[in-house]
């Protein structure tokens, strides 16, 4: 692995799955990780727990509201005054009753699924 010291990188959907695995590996890397969760803040701590105190910060963001992308990138800067890397790994993927689902629905699907896995990244 390259040398992470002194690099801080935000890691989006750290709490669980793919996310969870990345922080602990940047985590033993040296890496200063900053840990993105939707609400599961438990899964986020569980993921960094072998990271020093020091090293690690948690920032709690829905990525469906518009307004919490700033905050969220705001946060990540605030703590060590630069983000060297985003590893944009949070993700949704929603399902409402299937093919026979009114439209609405798929409307709904979609329009969080974009905000989420599409606009959330690019405007970070």
């Amino acid at each position: 692995m390259i040398d992470l010291n002194d690099k801080t990188i935000l890691v989006t959907g750290g709490s669980k799955g793919i996310g969870a695995e990345i922080v602990r590996a940047l985590g033993a890397g040296d890496a200063s990780v900053i840990v993105h969760y939707g609400s599961d803040r438990a899964g986020a701590e569980a993921a960094a727990a072998d990271i020093p105190a020091d090293r690690k910060h948690f920032v709690p963001a829905d990525l469906s509201d518009a307004s919490a992308v700033p905050a969220l990138w705001d946060a990540a800067v605030a703590w060590r005054g630069q983000v060297d890397v985003v590893v944009n790994n949070a993700a949704i993927m929603l399902w409402h009753g299937g093919m026979e689902a009114a439209d609405a629905a798929w409307d709904e699907v979609w329009s969080e699924t974009l905000k989420v896995n599409v606009l959330a990244p690019a405007k970070l």
